[in-house]
């Protein structure tokens, strides 16, 4: 008997930072984009040949508003196939959530000093996602 294809869309939120994570798994673009609402389509617009390349990904979009200037952060994992709880996708997962955390608190602390800070949200933003995969994989 063949598995399940099984596809999950989640935000995952970063704790007490004010940020949330599209977590994307075993979605190729035009598939994600129609699952998604405009508001998470538009700031990857241009990443179609990216995501659909086959990597793991960690991306940081920015979308500004034309009206008040006003910027925008967007996170998100995207994970293009199933995710089977090995050691390579879990670490491949670590290594995706290391970025994410990467890319939105450089410029909210330094990362040298408050490693602390990396480190709690790392586990986070982590244990989410595990929660995620595992509640879709039962």
């Amino acid at each position: 008997m063949a598995k399940k294809k099984i596809k999950i869309i989640r935000t995952i939120n970063t704790g007490i930072f004010d940020a949330l994570i599209l977590l994307s798994v075993n979605f190729n673009y035009d598939e994600l984009t129609k699952k998604i609402g405009k508001e998470w389509t538009e700031p990857i617009a241009n990443d179609k040949e990216l995501i659909n390349s086959g990597s793991w990904l960690a991306l940081s979009r920015i979308m500004e508003e034309t009206k008040t200037g006003k910027k925008f952060h967007y996170f998100y994992i995207i994970i293009p196939e199933m995710f089977d709880f090995s050691d390579k996708h879990m670490v491949s997962l670590a290594h995706e959530v290391l970025h994410i955390c990467q890319f939105f608190m450089k410029d909210i602390l330094d990362m040298e000093r408050e490693y602390e800070c990396v480190a709690y949200t790392h586990t986070h933003i982590m244990k989410q996602c595990l929660k995620e995969l595992r509640e879709a994989y039962k």
